[in-house]
């Protein structure tokens, strides 16, 4: 959903990323979500990642620069983002406000 949303506050068009749309859409339905329900909660799904990439708008162009140099892992410690030594993974936390 974030490529679809991204692809589209950059340049105003989102070319591809329908297939994402289809498949939560197919998941909500398969979750027994009536049609209108899935339809709604995709429209929910897209605002709010349009919110938080906006609201994060610094850190996704870090992410996208660091992305296209070939920076292969990434973590987000607050203010920047840092690679990762080789081998090292992170271990999920509870929730923190970027």
């Amino acid at each position: 959903m974030a490529g679809v949303c991204t692809e589209y506050l950059i340049y105003g068009v989102s070319e591809g990323g329908l297939d994402d749309i289809r498949k939560l859409d197919s998941l909500l339905n398969g979750l027994g979500f009536t049609q209108k329900k899935a339809d709604s909660q995709v429209r929910w799904s897209v605002l709010n990642t349009v919110l938080l990439l906006r609201r994060h708008e610094a850190a996704r162009a870090k992410l996208a620069e660091a992305m296209s140099m070939g920076t292969p892992a990434l973590w987000y410690n607050g203010s920047t983002l840092e690679k990762l030594p080789f081998g090292v993974t992170l271990r999920k936390s509870s929730p923190s406000r970027m």
